[in-house]
């Protein structure tokens, strides 16, 4: 319930930022992942660090994936919010993580979702590939 709470907040500040976050209060363009070794670092270290909370705190059946599939997204979730274009690799990942533990925890309707959120994902990455192609050439 907490991550959905999260969500919530993520969700306003990314309406936010796409309407009013690029320059001089414009539209955010989509860029490409800076600093790629510290998201990633965050998102391993954080899944160990929340994995072992789950792991020594609760009774989670696979605390050190569940925490990946939590940290991963809102890593993605907030990559997304500033629109980098490798966000949709995280998501990605977190749907093969996903569909794999949920299946195999036997929750077939949940896999099915994460089916078509990785569908999604790939469309989207598409989706924003072609369009950062066509912002680059009209930026020339």
């Amino acid at each position: 319930m907490i991550l959905h709470i999260i969500y919530i907040f993520l969700q306003v500040f990314g309406w936010y930022s796409w309407k009013y976050g690029g320059a001089n209060q414009s539209t955010l363009q989509i860029t490409l992942l800076t600093r790629k070794i510290f998201w990633i670092g965050l998102t391993v270290v954080g899944s160990i660090l929340v994995g072992y909370f789950m792991d020594t705190r609760t009774d989670a059946a696979c605390p050190y994936i569940d925490a990946f599939i939590m940290v991963a997204s809102l890593v993605a979730q907030y990559l997304m919010i500033i629109k980098v274009l490798e966000s949709w690799f995280f998501w990605i990942i977190v749907d093969v993580v996903a569909i794999g533990i949920y299946s195999y925890k036997e929750l077939y309707f949940t896999s099915v979702l994460y089916v078509l959120f990785l569908i999604m994902a790939i469309v989207g990455y598409l989706e924003w590939k072609k369009a950062y192609n066509q912002e680059f050439i009209y930026e020339r």
